[in-house]
């Protein structure tokens, strides 16, 4: 997980993190005068299409010996490659996969295009064998397969196939055969449906938007930060509609631990500080669905306490270091490492990586404890700009954004933000991220779209567990948090917006 840039944008969540590390590029095969129009990204082939990776190792995106292997593919459309100097695209047409895991290729680039695009990551899980009464592990392989069309007559095809391939780690001895889930057990689902859920943030592609100011837009939700759910209510084969009910608390004894992510260090116009999100309620709640993979909260938001401290510039968090915390209000007790967080404040601070836990809490002075409730759903989540008499959504909010004379109505979704982000509107110089929830200069309202894929093996399959990828999204308000810092950086009171792509695991 890298950040790039900060601020206490992340005054709302734990989870903001991760920029995008430098990708290899498999091209999956074909005649190499089409062999450029797609390509998987993200990836790199031990040998011609085939990618191995070692559960646990770099290459696993969830970085934990679980007897899983979770790949980040990204799908590119008109790739540009030097060693395809005979493949030049005249555009391509569409773009799609093929085959019978075609559902995990769910986040494609937008066709037609005539330069390169990439689409948003696809993590793709791919859960070692366990053989023989003692569940002694073995590989396991996945094939993809997509094929992308030319524009023009006559329309040329290229046909990609990409083989992942999860190696077992030599230290783990075997895994259940039924469950290779990390999280604590839940009850049997009485119903007979699946009995757990978890909802794990993917590497890349997350975005949190807070604030009028501009200054808080863009920032990355840190990856493997989990939701995690007990499933009541759904059945094996006629009701696959499940109630989903996670504990808070400690550790040790419930599903989600007392915060949302570990401590997340951060530079607010070049002040330290290191964000904590607490769960407020003993409990959340979210309604999924086992047969299409869909998750909705809005009717039972999740409330989270955003505690903001004030810290140094060399130890802007604690850090987790040889099993034991360093610095903080844990000050030598053991620790589990979280995440690897690398932040910056240019010049003087660039790429200091900080092994962050939940276990390890900051001890320095707090600035504030904004609360916040998230209405995530895998739907289409919406703010309207004419909420209040006074035309703004959020309790409390005096302006729309900070363009001043310039309308908050450009897009800015080709713009490469530093921080790592998705731009979305920006003002007219395309240089300020803002809301567009002015109705006289914009479209009046906030929107992100959710989304998502059917669990693979495809319900009502007795296989579990069952792994599908989703986009969560929200869109919320944010009070003021009464520190000058906090709320005249990033504006608040105002409106905040949320997208965190990840991966579904339903275990039974």
């Amino acid at each position: 997980m890298t950040i790039r840039g900060a601020w206490t944008s992340s005054v709302l969540i734990a989870m903001l993190g991760g920029a995008v590390p430098a990708q290899a590029r498999v091209l999956g095969g074909g005649p190499a005068a089409t062999d450029c129009y797609a390509a998987f990204d993200g990836v790199t082939a031990a040998r011609r299409g085939i990618v191995e990776c070692r559960d646990g190792a770099s290459c696993d995106a969830d970085g934990i010996a679980d007897c899983r292997c979770t790949f980040q593919v990204r799908v590119c459309a008109h790739v540009s490659d030097e060693t395809l100097p005979e493949c030049t695209p005249r555009g391509i047409a569409t773009i799609a996969p093929r085959g019978r895991n075609r559902n995990l290729l769910a986040a494609l680039p937008r066709t037609p295009v005539t330069a390169e695009t990439c689409g948003e990551p696809n993590a793709v899980v791919v859960i070692l064998r366990t053989m023989g009464r003692r569940g002694r592990l073995a590989p396991r392989t996945l094939k993809l397969k997509l094929r992308a069309a030319a524009q023009g007559a006559p329309s040329r095809r290229d046909v990609d196939r990409l083989v992942l391939r999860c190696l077992p780690d030599p230290s783990v001895a075997a895994c259940p055969a039924t469950t290779t889930t990390t999280l604590p057990s839940c009850p049997p689902n009485s119903d007979g449906g699946p009995s757990e859920l978890s909802f794990t943030v993917a590497d890349r592609g997350s975005d949190l938007d807070i604030g009028v100011s501009g200054k808080s837009h863009n920032f990355i939700v840190p990856a493997r930060s989990r939701l995690r759910f007990c499933l009541a209510g759904c059945d094996a084969t006629t009701q696959p509609s499940c109630r989903g009910i996670g504990t808070t608390g400690t550790i040790a004894n419930s599903l989600n631990g007392p915060t949302f992510g570990p401590p997340l260090p951060l530079f607010s116009a070049g002040v330290p500080v290191c964000v904590v999100n607490r769960f407020e309620a003993a409990t959340i709640e979210a309604q999924v669905n086992v047969r299409d993979g869909t998750f909705d909260a809005t009717a039972t938001p999740i409330h989270l306490v955003a505690d903001t401290y004030q810290s140094v510039a060399t130890a802007v968090c604690p850090r987790c270091i040889d099993g034991k915390c360093d610095g903080g209000r844990s000050e030598g007790t053991r620790c589990t490492v979280d995440g690897v967080v690398v932040i910056n404040n240019p010049p003087t601070i660039v790429n200091v990586s900080y092994p962050v836990s939940r276990d390890c809490l900051p001890s320095s002075s707090l600035l504030g404890s904004p609360e916040v409730s998230l209405p995530l759903t895998s739907d289409t989540s919406v703010l309207d700009g004419s909420a209040t008499s006074a035309g703004f959504p959020c309790p409390g909010q005096t302006a729309h954004d900070a363009c001043g004379s310039a309308a908050c109505s450009a897009s800015c979704t080709d713009e490469t933000d530093a921080k790592g982000g998705l731009n979305q509107s920006c003002c007219g110089n395309r240089r300020t991220p803002c809301f567009p929830t002015d109705a006289a200069t914009g479209v009046g309202r906030i929107e992100r779209r959710g989304a998502t894929t059917p669990p693979v093996p495809a319900w009502p399959d007795v296989t579990y567990p069952k792994s599908n990828t989703a986009v969560l999204v929200a869109t919320f308000c944010i009070p003021a948090t009464g520190a000058t810092l906090v709320d005249g950086t990033a504006g608040l009171p105002g409106p905040g917006a949320l997208i965190l792509p990840g991966v579904q695991e339903w275990v039974r």
